[in-house]
């Protein structure tokens, strides 16, 4: 069910339902790698664990299959991301 273009119809009691566009938050994950200087591997975990904020996001990652979900399922959170629209 991807694409811009996908076009759904719906009837109900022979009426036509009206759909509407709902955004709702998603999260997925995806798995890289980042180097980092260091005199030993416990080293190297210790400095990523402190400074993991300042290190950049590798620009190679690969999706974490079965990762895309539903950040929140609550109605009234969702709600807030499609007000006044």
């Amino acid at each position: 069910m991807h694409g811009a273009g996908l076009r759904l119809c719906a009837f109900f009691i022979g009426r036509r339902l009206v759909l509407k566009k709902i955004t709702l938050p998603v999260t997925w994950e995806v798995c890289g790698f980042v180097t980092i200087e260091a005199p030993d591997i416990a080293s190297a975990i210790a400095y990523f664990n402190e400074n993991s904020d300042h290190i950049p996001l590798p620009l190679k990652h690969d999706y974490v299959d079965g990762s895309f979900t539903l950040t929140d399922a609550d109605p009234a959170f969702i709600e807030l991301y499609n007000a006044g629209g």
